[in-house]
């Protein structure tokens, strides 16, 4: 059995799988009416304003101020893999194994491990908390896809709302679980659960609702079909009780995958035109991220700071590739790697955790669909390095000087 992607119930129209510039002063330069000491100084600071513009690169660098660097993680024994979640460096996802099923997996201190399944052939893990509680669906012995929980290398069912199927996409630091699971009538219903106890958080006034994240504070983002549309559902937050719809950037039909501590949301949302693209919602206000020039975007993690990862179509939308979204700008990831990434194509971002590492997955060099791992590393350490490798270049040159001289 095929897992269904986070967004196959109910569907939505997005079709998706499962600057500042740097100058040094202009003007005539008297080198020659400096002291010697000086003009060293002199050479210095233009060493580092050049070694800054050749680190940060182009405009878009110099804003976000950092590269990544790549850790691919491999399958299990197969030729796919994806990540979807991550907390305390740990990843979880799908991957295939050598007999060429899809089971969920957890990476850890570089070692992908298979979580099994509940008796079926397939599973897939979505999210994981700080505690390494993950969670997901996976395959029962007779066939039936259900949510999981997996603590200490046992995969426990959280069952269903009477009917057969569920999902868990998320799950918070307290342990609380969210999906959407099947009723007896065969309706597909938000829950949380607490406890042990699967509560059913209603809809917008339809018939279905998904959930896919929630927060420390145990608030809860998803879709919900609305009065009168069901076909069009509406992106929620359930919070004290309450589902309130966060509307659309215009058009009829929104979700919402990921929140953070703070309270915004992130997802995607349609716009007047009928496009779906990735918003943030803050102080009660829908923003619409963009996209990387073309028709489509989605969101689909923040991490505490407000920095959101997604994708998007490119320019004449030839591809799908990740993005990272922060201090107000769009940006493909694809061009913030750093030099060990060479082949890959990173096409989705899944999710940003709190030390800003990124998870999800791409193609390698080899063409294989494969999960990954980036992880920042900051651009003024290299500077730093830089500039005190220059330092130290200019330190034993004047001391050449002075034993020259003596000489």
């Amino acid at each position: 059995m095929k897992l269904l992607h986070r967004s196959a119930v109910p569907s939505l129209p997005f079709p998706h799988l499962v600057s500042p510039t740097f100058g040094i002063p202009t003007g005539e330069r008297h080198a020659t009416n400096h002291p010697p000491v000086l003009r060293w100084h002199l050479a210095l600071c233009g060493l580092l304003i050049s070694g800054v513009v050749l680190l940060v690169g182009t405009p878009v660098r110099a804003e976000l101020a950092e590269l990544y660097s790549l850790t691919t993680l491999g399958s299990l024994g197969g030729t796919f893999s994806k990540a979807h979640g991550n907390a305390a460096g740990q990843v979880v996802g799908q991957a295939e194994t050598t007999g060429g099923a899809a089971h969920a997996f957890v990476f850890s201190n570089g070692t992908m491990t298979d979580l099994g399944t509940l008796g079926g052939t397939a599973s897939e893990a979505h999210g994981i908390n700080m505690s390494g509680q993950v969670v997901g669906r996976a395959e029962t012995t007779g066939g039936a896809a259900r949510a999981f929980v997996a603590s200490n290398g046992t995969m426990t069912d959280l069952g269903t709302l009477g009917g057969t199927a569920s999902h868990a996409p998320g799950i918070n630091t307290a342990g609380q679980v969210v999906g959407w699971a099947t009723t007896t009538g065969g309706a597909a219903r938000a829950f949380v659960t607490s406890n042990g106890t699967m509560t059913d958080l209603g809809t917008l006034g339809g018939t279905e609702s998904v959930a896919y994240g929630i927060n420390t504070a145990g608030q809860v983002v998803g879709r919900a079909q609305i009065t009168g549309d069901a076909a069009q559902p509406h992106a929620f937050v359930f919070s004290n009780g309450t589902m309130t719809d966060l509307g659309t950037l215009g058009g009829t039909s929104s979700q919402a995958h990921g929140i953070n501590t703070a309270g915004q949301v992130v997802g995607q949302a349609q716009t007047t035109g009928g496009n779906m693209h990735a918003f943030m919602t803050s102080n009660g206000t829908m923003t619409d991220l963009g996209t990387l020039g073309g028709t489509s975007s989605y969101a689909s993690g923040i991490n505490a700071a407000g920095e959101v990862v997604g994708a998007s179509k490119i320019t004449g939308d030839a591809a799908l590739n990740a993005f990272l979204y922060k201090h107000g700008s769009l940006v493909n990831l694809n061009s913030l790697l750093n030099s060990n990434a060479s082949g890959w194509t990173l096409e989705e971002a899944t999710a940003i955790n709190d030390n800003r590492q990124i998870v999800g997955y791409g193609l390698n060099p080899l063409g294989q669909r494969m999960a990954f791992l980036l992880t920042p590393v900051p651009l003024p350490s290299a500077v730093l390095l830089f500039g005190s490798s220059l330092i130290g270049l200019v330190g034993w040159q004047l001391k050449r000087k002075r034993l020259n001289a003596a000489v």
